[in-house]
C-alpha cells in the first residue's frame, strides 16, 4: 500500500475518531491519500504537519511466538528440546484498534506515559500498516516475569502412509506441550502463536488456526499444509497453566 499528502480543506488535529470524514481522505484504486489543508511554504522553508489525532481505546497484552515445527531432511522428526523445553520471549505489547476511518501507515511510534505533569518515553517500535478496522500490536519490552516453554514429541508413526510420485512418506502423530507461567501478581492476556506444518488434531484450550498456502517446495513436496495458529489466555497472579495439542505431519519414509 502506498500513502501520499495531498492539500484538502482543513488539516486533522485532535478530533475524536467518530467525528472523521472521509472527505479528509480517500482511496483511489489500492492507494491512499492522506489530506491537509493550507500549506503555504516560503523557498527554502520546512514545515511538520499533523494528518491524523484520535482517542483509542487500548489493553495490555503479552505475546509470544513460537518457532515452528522442524521438519529434517532425513528420515525422523527431531524432537524439539523433549527434557526442558524451550524458552520463548515474552512480549508486554499494547493492542490497538483502529476504529478511525482512515489506515495508518506503517512508521516508527513511541509509547509516553504521563506522570507529574509531563509525557515520559516508554519505549519506541514499528507500527505495521493497518487498515480500518482491524486490530495491531505495539511492542513496548520483553517481560522476564511470564515464562513460556514448549516442547514437541513423536507420539505414533504409520509407514509408508502416503505415496506421491516416486516417494514414500511416513505419517507421524506430533504431541506438543506449552508450559506457561505467571510470576506477576496481576491478571495477564497472553497471546501465543506458532506456524505448525502439518494437519491439526485437537487442543485442550481453545485455538484459532488459518490454513495458508504452503509455498516452499522443500518441505516434501508441498505434502504438509502450513498453519498460522493463536491462542488465547488468562492468567491469574501466579497462575500455571499448560496447552496440549496435537497434529500429523508427512516426512520422507525410510
Amino acid at each position: 500500500m502506498t500513502q501520499q499528502v495531498l492539500p484538502a480543506t482543513r488539516p486533522v488535529s485532535d478530533i475524536e475518531s467518530s467525528e472523521f470524514d472521509m472527505t479528509e481522505g480517500g482511496s483511489r484504486e489500492d492507494l491512499y491519500f492522506y489530506k491537509c489543508s493550507n500549506i503555504f511554504l516560503k523557498k527554502g522553508e520546512r514545515a511538520s504537519y499533523e494528518l491524523l489525532s484520535a482517542k483509542l481505546l487500548y489493553e495490555h497484552v503479552y505475546e509470544v511466538t513460537l518457532p515452528q515445527n522442524t521438519l529434517n531432511y532425513s528420515y525422523y522428526y527431531s524432537d524439539r528440546d523433549k527434557d526442558a523445553g524451550t524458552t520463548n520471549k515474552v512480549w508486554h505489547s499494547i493492542k490497538l484498534n483502529n476504529n478511525t476511518q482512515m489506515p495508518w501507515t506503517t512508521g516508527t511510534a513511541m509509547v509516553v506515559k504521563y506522570e507529574n505533569g509531563t509525557n515520559k518515553p516508554v519505549s519506541q517500535d514499528i507500527l505495521k500498516y493497518s487498515p480500518v478496522k482491524s486490530e495491531t500490536y505495539l511492542k513496548i519490552t520483553i517481560s522476564p516475569d511470564i515464562s513460556v516453554k514448549d516442547t514437541d514429541k513423536e507420539k505414533n508413526r504409520m509407514e509408508k502412509a502416503k505415496k506421491r510420485n516416486s516417494n514414500y512418506y511416513d505419517q507421524l502423530t506430533i504431541e506438543g506441550s506449552i508450559q506457561i507461567k505467571n510470576y506477576k501478581d496481576k491478571p495477564v492476556k497472553l497471546t501465543i502463536n506458532r506456524d505448525i506444518y502439518g494437519e491439526l488434531i485437537k487442543s485442550d484450550i481453545n485455538w484459532s488456526f488459518t490454513k495458508v498456502l504452503n509455498d516452499n517446495y522443500y518441505y516434501y513436496n508441498n505434502i504438509n499444509p502450513l498453519n498460522n495458529v493463536k491462542w488465547e489466555l488468562e492468567l491469574n497472579g501466579g497462575e500455571e497453566k499448560e496447552v496440549i495439542y496435537s497434529y500429523t505431519l508427512y516426512i520422507y519414509s525410510n
